[in-house]
């Protein structure tokens, strides 16, 4: 069973690598393979982040759940939706946001014509 931090990291990685293939140019073949090894890298250099994209995740989940009870209650039973689409929902902004604008000026041959946005 892997824990939050460790999904969250591979979400993290999944959008990272998606974002690459969006925004950035490459002349290698194994064009997915080359994404995804850059983007994991990536992701477990900057752990500090992923920690703080676990926190608001949780976070962001909770405040959905909570704005939808009709009344107060003593006892708060939080469900994680840890489905991808849920992450990219809450969470791929800031993956873009952070994560690929650090990334962007590092990117270096086979990758070309990198976009700024």
């Amino acid at each position: 069973m892997k824990t939050i931090g460790q999904l969250v990291e591979e979400h993290c990685t999944r959008k990272l690598a998606q974002i690459l293939y969006e925004r950035a140019g490459c002349s290698q073949e194994d064009r997915a393979l080359l994404d995804w090894q850059t983007a994991e890298n990536f992701v477990r250099m900057n752990s500090i982040f992923v920690d703080s994209i676990v926190r608001d995740f949780i976070s962001q989940q909770a405040s959905e759940q909570i704005s939808g009870m009709t009344q107060a209650a003593s006892i708060i039973i939080l469900r994680l939706d840890m489905a991808y689409e849920n992450f990219d929902r809450l969470c791929g902004q800031a993956v873009l946001d952070n994560l690929y604008q650090m990334i962007r000026p590092l990117l270096r041959t086979p990758y070309t014509g990198i976009r700024l946005d």
